[in-house]
């Protein structure tokens, strides 16, 4: 969706909560992605990305604090700028730090890149701070996308809901990844129903593109689960419904990929289960090797406890795999009786049972029509032409108001 000359490229300036440090770190990666098909729909698009690092290592933390780092990822200009986190328990004191490092980003980037038309805030808490200094500085108004599983867990203080509240009341639009976001944050913050609309994630085109895999030469069950293995993502009670699942179904086998801190315990769990044999614990994976499982597997596995969203089941879906996952958030949004099944969290019986029933009715999950309706739905460019509508929405009431 290249623009025109008589059709000029909306500037678009991304502002992101968390970023990548560099092209092969995963966290945040789904903020670059974005972006670099924002810039792929005929968007100028640049990122600045500022992050507090802690004084608990000072030899690491002094070394990256203050020095400001610029690429040029696949033509996007991207400014990077740590700053020390000297009161990590003070919200307003990190704002004002967020805000004062942000700012002088933006005046680096301007000058050698010119004024935005408007700044995208990718998760309020911090990066709301900078674009709050740069619309009473600069006038660049900004929407507001937000990812943070912190308002589903109750883990952010008063002070941060505060900040939180006032960058929403000066955001042009705000948006939330899955509907029980939405209604979360309109609870939590005082807002009337409707302030936030629905926005998802996009899958990428990675994924898309794969080859399906529409018969799998192996008879056998293979069950798949990819995630960082905490307390929240709750994969003991994957392994635990897996173990009932095998006793009648004695060759399937479940691939557990990812890393975290309950893995020890989860591989304990699988012997004392007498599963152990049927359980692989990958690691971390790369993208590619996560394709390559999804087309070995049945069916895809998600038991968490909270999610905002949940990249990781339209990535499945693309790949033609049915899901079977709890009702903690953004699944609700994405699993149907068309692409899978959802149990309460928790309840190893019920999952144990979604399962079974998963398989059994496997032939209704076409792998083809599962990626048509991923991509439809959650596609670059779908995703990226409601954002190009809502950036012209925003650009025009601004130039109206002025």
């Amino acid at each position: 969706m290249a623009s025109s000359s008589d059709d000029p490229a909306i500037h678009v300036l991304v502002v992101p909560s968390w970023y990548p440090k560099n092209r092969s770190d995963l966290f945040g990666n789904f903020f670059r992605e974005q972006a670099l098909a924002m810039q792929a729909s005929g968007c100028r698009v640049g990122v600045i990305a500022t992050r507090l690092v802690s004084v608990a290592q000072p030899f690491q933390s002094f070394a990256v604090a203050g020095r400001t780092r610029f690429e040029l990822d696949e033509a996007m200009p991207t400014y990077r700028l740590a700053a020390l986190n000297l009161t990590p328990r003070l919200w307003q004191a990190n704002a004002r730090r967020i805000g004062r490092t942000g700012w002088h980003l933006y005046q680096d980037y301007v000058e050698n890149h010119g004024r935005p038309d408007l700044i995208h805030v990718q998760s309020s808490l911090m990066a709301g701070a900078i674009a709050r200094i740069i619309l009473k500085r600069d006038g660049i108004p900004f929407v507001v996308s937000e990812h943070s599983s912190g308002f589903l867990r109750n883990s952010i203080p008063k002070k941060g809901l505060s900040l939180a509240r006032d960058v929403f009341n000066q955001a042009a639009g705000a948006f939330a990844v899955s509907s029980s976001l939405c209604r979360r944050l309109e609870k939590i913050l005082d807002f009337p129903p409707g302030k936030f609309e629905l926005m998802p994630n996009m899958v990428q085109m990675s994924y898309l593109d794969e080859p399906l895999q529409e018969e799998k030469n192996d008879p056998s069950i293979k069950f798949l689960h990819v995630s960082t293995l905490d307390k929240n993502k709750d994969v003991e009670n994957i392994i635990r419904a897996f173990g009932r699942f095998c006793k009648d179904n004695p060759t399937s086998s479940l691939v557990i990929g990812g890393d975290g801190p309950e893995r020890s315990a989860l591989v304990a769990l699988t012997t004392s289960l007498g599963v152990r044999d049927k359980v692989r614990f990958t690691g971390w994976m790369t993208r590619d090797q996560v394709r390559e499982e999804m087309g070995r597997a049945a069916a895809f596995l998600l038991s968490s406890h909270h999610e905002t969203f949940s990249i990781v089941l339209i990535e499945a879906m693309a790949m033609g795999l049915p899901s079977v996952a709890t009702r903690c958030g953004g699944p609700e949004d994405i699993v149907t009786p068309e692409t899978g099944i959802m149990v309460p969290p928790g309840d190893v019986e019920a999952f144990a049972g979604a399962m079974r029933k998963v398989v059994e009715t496997r032939d209704g999950y076409d792998p083809q029509k599962l990626r048509a309706h991923c991509r439809a739905k959650y596609g670059p460019e779908t995703i990226s032409a409601r954002w190009l509508e809502i950036y012209r929405g925003v650009i025009d009431n601004a130039a109206g108001a002025r």
